[in-house]
């Protein structure tokens, strides 16, 4: 299962030296995962903010309620009214 281009990009710039663990545990995580699964994992990595071991705990911590992770990354894009998106482009 692929993962959308602007995740694919964050986890480029955010996880240089652990590009391929990052997208192995988002992979792995997206493939068993019910909800909104392209909103979780942008919000644990935003969370992880370029931390292996973060990004780890954050889809853990999904696993169990994935509404926590979201309500953490979201909190100025909801205060804003935005969804989250690495690519948005603003007016």
């Amino acid at each position: 299962m692929e993962l959308p281009e602007d995740i694919v990009r964050k986890v480029k710039t955010d996880f240089k030296e652990d590009t391929s663990k990052a997208v192995h545990h988002l992979i792995a995580f997206k493939n068993k995962l019910q909800g909104p699964h392209v909103r979780i994992l942008r919000a644990a990595l935003k969370n992880a903010n370029g931390d292996i071991r973060q990004l780890k705990f954050e889809l853990n911590s999904a696993n169990i309620d994935w509404r926590d992770t979201i309500a953490s990354a979201e909190t100025y894009s909801f205060e804003c009214d935005e969804e989250f998106k690495f690519d948005k482009k603003m007016d």
